[in-house]
């Protein structure tokens, strides 16, 4: 029997790892390519391996979609996001996570823009190195907010519209915002609510 605890001693040999798991069934080659043969032994395997050889193998991953895909990168951008996320290139996962939510926007796909976006967002404070940075933050939550509201979590979207007024400094922005948490309120039929988001927008001009 092969366990997975026994696999992975043979990382750092890959042909003998690739014997064993064909050996016990677990991979099919192809053509020199090895698959799993079923879903839940790259389940399991990939839940018994330490973090830190996750995020080399999503790197590597990442790494592979740029060089096989250098001239048409949109093409997999929301492997590259999905990758990437889970390494510590926190610049590249941050842009790819973006690009890839701007993209899931383009095609009406508004819940997984949102898992992007929200993947922007985890990385982003570990890059931010001035305004421009709180500029994208700023963004990003809009975005965020809007995709929420499209898809009726409206208690999360007035949530994220109320963070964005608390880190803008202009009035501007401040008064967009509380448009828009009175337009949610005005869905959700709590009119009174609305008429103070009204009076707030005013203010702020």
């Amino acid at each position: 029997d092969v366990c997975s605890s026994d696999l992975f001693k043979f990382l750092e040999d890959a042909p003998t790892a690739l014997d064993k798991l064909e050996a016990a069934g677990m991979i099919i080659g192809n053509n020199g390519i090895a698959e799993f043969s079923h879903a839940i032994f790259q389940e399991v395997i990939y839940k018994s391996i330490g973090d830190r050889w996750k995020s080399t193998y999503h790197k590597s991953l990442g790494e592979y979609y740029e060089n096989a895909y250098k001239n048409k990168l949109d093409e997999v951008l929301f492997d590259l996001a999905r990758h990437f996320s889970k390494t510590k290139e926190h610049q590249k996962a941050f842009d790819y996570c973006f690009r890839a939510g701007e993209k899931a926007e383009s095609v009406f796909a508004p819940e997984q823009a949102l898992e992007f976006y929200e993947n922007s967002m985890a990385t982003i404070s570990k890059l931010r190195t001035g305004i421009s940075d709180l500029h994208k933050e700023i963004e990003i939550l809009e975005r965020m907010g809007d995709l929420e509201s499209i898809i009726g979590k409206y208690d999360k979207a007035i949530e994220t519209f109320e963070k964005v007024k608390e880190i803008v400094e202009d009035n501007l922005t401040k008064a967009e915002m509380s448009r828009k948490v009175g337009d949610i309120y005005e869905k959700k039929g709590e009119y009174d609510k609305r008429s103070e988001e009204h009076t707030s927008e005013l203010q702020s001009h």
